[in-house]
């Protein structure tokens, strides 16, 4: 582009370049090849033909930069080298998974000998295990949900918060169930006159008939829950206790030898609001052949 300066003499044109916006100027980008009559240098934008890197000229007037050579064994050792990775880490994904699997897994037990017992009818344990499945799923749930949300880094969350304190509850209600079923056979059995057992119910006591009383008159109290003989090996004592609900009224430290559930759930289908006509039947199907092994076992 050339324009008239007065600053010049004879009025001479001064060549001004024009600039592209985004491509950095370049001398070979320019015609100079023509001459205006004053024997100034006219340059003009020559546009380009194809988009070219900032740095490299538009025309191919100059040698063709040669590009580096490179080994071919180079070549060959790092392509192996990236297929080896890959390899590898697709192993590493099939074989050995990023984070644990849940370790807690649990199969809900089968009590159908249960079924035919005096005092129970078909129908109540029927029910009665099923519920007891549910605690056994939810338990398994609580576990897989705390786990994710351990591996997801979110502790701070209510989520984990709250499921950790349901957990207790869940698994309390799997765990006392068993207790429960397992401390039952059709028939009863009956408790061993000799056994060590019994010598520390009537030390404890004062005889087993006293121990009974206490133990029905616990599991009549008004509430929900359960009624367990727990044993403190540390102190070597006995002790009859009422457990809120699953998780309130716990023992630390002290084993469980006899569990009796007294939610409504365990009786009211055969005997409604009696209670007491209930604990009668369960004790009269009391295995106490298990509550003594299990004395044997928290005594060692």
């Amino acid at each position: 582009m050339v324009v008239s300066d007065p600053r010049l003499p004879s009025g001479g044109a001064r060549a001004l370049r024009v600039r592209h916006p985004r491509i950095r100027e370049h001398p070979d980008r320019l015609d100079r090849s023509d001459q205006d009559p004053n024997g100034t240098r006219t340059e003009e934008w020559r546009e380009p033909t194809r988009r070219t890197p900032v740095g490299f000229p538009l025309t191919r007037s100059g040698p063709r930069p040669r590009a580096p050579r490179v080994s071919l064994i180079k070549l060959w050792s790092k392509c192996c080298l990236q297929d080896t990775m890959f390899a590898y880490g697709c192993w590493i994904a099939n074989n050995r998974p990023l984070f644990r699997e849940p370790t807690m897994k649990y199969e809900p037990k089968n009590f159908d000998r249960l079924l035919g017992t005096q005092g129970f009818s078909d129908t109540l344990l029927n029910n009665h295990f099923t519920l007891y499945k549910g605690y056994v799923t939810n338990t398994n749930k609580a576990a897989e949900i705390l786990d994710t949300l351990l591996k997801e880094g979110k502790l701070a969350t209510p989520e984990y918060a709250e499921l950790s304190r349901r957990f207790g509850w869940e698994f309390n209600g799997m765990r006392l169930h068993e207790y429960y079923f397992d401390n039952m056979v059709k028939g009863g059995a009956r408790l061993d006159a000799g056994s060590s057992l019994t010598t520390l119910i009537a030390r404890e006591f004062g005889s087993h008939e006293t121990w009974e009383k206490d133990f029905r008159g616990t599991g009549a109290m008004r509430g929900i829950g359960w009624t367990a003989l727990y044993y403190d090996a540390h102190g070597d004592h006995l002790f009859n206790v009422w457990i809120n609900e699953h998780d309130t009224g716990h023992l630390s430290g002290c084993a469980p030898l006899l569990i009796m559930d007294v939610f409504e759930h365990a009786f009211i289908t055969d005997y409604q609001l009696k209670r007491a006509d209930y604990i009668e039947a369960f004790f009269k199907a009391i295995n106490w052949t298990t509550v003594g092994s299990r004395f044997k076992a928290a005594a060692k």
